[in-house]
């Protein structure tokens, strides 16, 4: 993403946070990675100039009024993206965007303001022009000045409907902002779309976790032979992880592959298609599955030029 953006821009700023507001109480916040140190080190190999600033809040910097996982609970300021919010991801994790669009604009107004300097932890700019680099953070206050203004914004393809979320999100709040998607990466030895959560996988079950991908690319491949009616199009996918998940029980090993959902929706209002009928419409094949404890998720965008 971070070479994509590079193409686009002169300067590179990207943050690393946990966002808690995006986690209901029942989920992995305690446990989810955080490899700062790591991240750090795989933008320095990108090279000289490749990355300006790195924004490392705390959860103080971007919560003042204090954060609880709780919705009803929650005090200060949130956003909402109503009608793309609630399907889809949105069933299983009823306010994780809201958690998402919360964040999102909160960074957008933070470079927008100054180089990050409301922040208590602040921003580490990177000198990556030497063999060791130098990495300065700089605590609140800073001088106000220079001010910049981003004008351009890129997020992964792998979490699709968050990135029709923020486009949205940057539409109606009228950020002055170019939105870009990167292409999904993934794992080149067998499609797996890399996530954080991948390293949740034991032995057995990381070949097994392809599952969600092969039953997406199934039904692209039904679609592509002509099948119009939704039920044509899913159903090769369905059976994909219904052979898995039974060839799993059979393992008997204690953990199983469990279907969350498997959507075809509209790339525009994220609404279920039930005939897939227009040349050109285009349409987003989506889908979670559980692999064991680990719930993993994917898509394959069809017609649709992101």
């Amino acid at each position: 993403m971070v070479t994509l953006a590079k193409q686009h821009t002169t300067h590179v700023a990207l943050s690393i946070f946990v966002n808690p507001a995006q986690f209901a109480p029942h989920e992995d916040l305690a446990q989810y990675p955080r490899t700062l140190p790591s991240d750090l080190k795989k933008l320095e190999s990108l090279g000289p100039g490749a990355v300006s600033a790195v924004l490392v809040p705390s959860v103080s910097d971007m919560y003042p009024s204090g954060i609880t996982l709780d919705v009803v609970e929650q005090r200060g300021t949130f956003v909402e993206i109503k009608g793309k919010s609630h399907q889809m991801e949105g069933i299983t994790r009823p306010g994780f965007f809201r958690g998402v669009a919360t964040v999102v604009s909160k960074l957008f107004n933070i470079v927008s303001w100054r180089p990050c300097g409301v922040l208590d932890h602040g921003v580490i700019w990177s000198d990556f022009s030497h063999s060791h680099s130098t990495h300065r953070t700089h605590p609140f206050p800073l001088d106000p000045q220079p001010q910049i203004q981003p004008d351009a914004a890129f997020f992964g393809q792998k979490d699709i409907q968050q990135c029709m979320v923020i486009r949205t999100l940057i539409r109606d709040l009228h950020f002055p902002l170019h939105f870009h998607i990167a292409p999904t990466a993934r794992d080149p030895t067998d499609g797996l779309a890399l996530s954080s959560r991948n390293r949740y996988l034991t032995a057995s079950q990381r070949p097994r976790a392809t599952v969600l991908y092969r039953a997406l690319s199934v039904a692209r491949a039904a679609y592509d032979a002509g099948a119009r009616n939704r039920e044509e199009v899913l159903a090769p996918a369905l059976a994909v992880v219904d052979e898995m998940a039974r060839e799993v029980r059979e393992l008997d090993e204690g953990w199983e592959v469990r279907l969350d959902y498997i959507s075809l929706a509209d790339p525009e209002t994220l609404e279920e298609v039930q005939e897939v009928v227009e040349e050109g419409s285009g349409f987003i094949l989506s889908g979670a599955v559980f692999v064991g404890g680990t719930r993993l998720i994917d898509n394959i965008v069809v017609g649709v030029e992101l």
